[in-house]
């Protein structure tokens, strides 16, 4: 797993919602923590079902889904 801490004021329900739809999957942050309201500004990525060549992709599309939340 990694740990991404998304730009500041970014939430991480908003990028779970663009990921969808750029075909991505997250795990929010504040599912992560035994206090739901921190980490709003974190995700979880997995990888470890994910083929190697197929991880680029998927970054390149979370970038996407980041950007357009950023808008």
């Amino acid at each position: 797993f990694v740990w991404l801490r998304l730009p500041v004021g970014m939430n991480a329900a908003d990028v779970d919602v663009a990921a969808r739809a750029h075909n991505v999957g997250i795990v929010l942050g504040s599912g992560c923590t035994v206090v739901p309201a921190q980490h709003t500004d974190s995700i979880r990525l997995s990888f470890c079902s994910t083929l190697p060549t197929a991880i680029p992709r998927g970054i390149r599309r979370l970038a996407a889904a980041i950007a357009a939340v950023r808008e």
